[in-house]
């Protein structure tokens, strides 16, 4: 399946390119992570345009004939494999170096419950979005959010590179 492509391929990838850079350096301030995080967002503006102009079917499908199916069955792998290599397994490397010993035992098992919690609400708020809006407009939807996400990182996300675990703030 596609999340075990993403474990054997691309976390490798970027756990060897984590122990050569710091947090936000990773996340976005690097070429090879910004680059992908852009790329990732690129191929979800991608598909959202592609099933917001396609035409639809009797039953009010998107009829994705010809170039456009091709663009969007492109983009939706393409996307998986940008983001096997930027924001999928970046957080949780994040997670482990962001918070000082003191608190870290119980901030990560916070972190990670947020993490799982936002993840539930992701999947459970793609069908309502498809019913209510269509699928361009849901892909449209997240494209926003990952847009936005890359201004958090950019702006809120605290370097840690040649900081102690103890030194964290």
């Amino acid at each position: 399946t596609t999340r075990h492509t993403n474990v054997i391929l691309f976390t490798p990838h970027l756990a060897v390119f984590t122990d050569m850079a710091g947090t936000t350096v990773r996340t976005l301030h690097q070429i090879e992570p910004q680059f992908m995080a852009l790329l990732c967002n690129a191929t979800l503006g991608t598909m959202a345009m592609t099933f917001a102009n396609a035409p639809l079917d009797a039953q009010g499908n998107p009829a994705l004939a010809g170039a456009a199916g091709v663009v969007a069955l492109l983009a939706a792998n393409f996307y998986v494999f940008f983001f096997g290599f930027s924001w999928g397994p970046i957080v949780w490397v994040m997670l482990g170096e962001m918070f000082n010993n003191k608190i870290r035992a119980i901030a990560l098992s916070v972190a990670a419950a947020v993490q799982w919690i936002a993840n539930f609400v992701i999947s459970t708020s793609f069908p309502p979005l498809l019913e209510n809006f269509g699928l361009g407009s849901a892909y449209g939807i997240y494209t926003t959010f990952a847009a936005i996400s890359i201004f958090f990182v950019w702006f809120f996300v605290k370097e840690t590179k040649n900081l102690e675990l103890e030194d964290m703030q």
